[in-house]
């Protein structure tokens, strides 16, 4: 169980087409290869430092440490999240959890710190409607040639690879 109360000792990394059958993982899967291996190596085979990645990645939001928790180096990992869609997803997963303990940690100094620089913040991300910086634009024709004034705008608005008329 980490700090903030979650678990994720349980998280359980699934696989893609081929790598076990059913989609599972083996019971008892190979022992971890060699360091200059890891890029190479079967899901099933790096299956426990992809856990210890990913549960460090939801922690903290941070790929260097989960990095050095699952003791692979930065490009394994992303050769992992390259090659494997349901690692990618976990990948996400664990990013949106580290941003939720960031969001809850914000609510409580918010309150407790009576900030509000903070208080605005969170109000701007979760009643946009209501406390948003808002730039209202209002375009028509008319407005366009006043802004652009004199510019010949047949030149400027041509599709991409179109010869301009001469």
């Amino acid at each position: 169980m980490s700090k903030k109360g979650k678990t994720n000792n349980a998280r359980e990394v699934t696989t893609v087409a081929g790598d076990a059958p059913n989609g599972t993982l083996a019971a008892n899967p190979p022992a971890v290869p060699e360091r200059g291996e890891f890029a190479h190596g079967s899901l099933a085979s790096n299956r426990k430092r992809m856990a210890r990645f990913l549960d460090r990645l939801g922690d903290t939001g941070n790929v260097r440490a989960a990095c050095e928790a699952a003791g692979v180096p930065r490009r394994t990992a992303y050769n992992w999240r390259k090659r494997f869609a349901t690692f990618a997803a976990d990948w996400d997963e664990a990013l949106e959890n580290a941003c939720d303990i960031l969001e809850g940690e914000a609510w409580r100094r918010a309150i407790t710190q009576d900030s509000d620089r903070l208080l605005m913040f969170l109000l701007k991300a979760h009643r946009r409607e209501k406390y948003s910086d808002r730039v209202e634009l209002q375009s028509d024709v008319q407005s366009v040639v006043r802004i652009v004034g004199g510019v010949d705008l047949s030149k400027v608005l041509l599709p991409p690879g179109a010869p301009p008329d001469d």
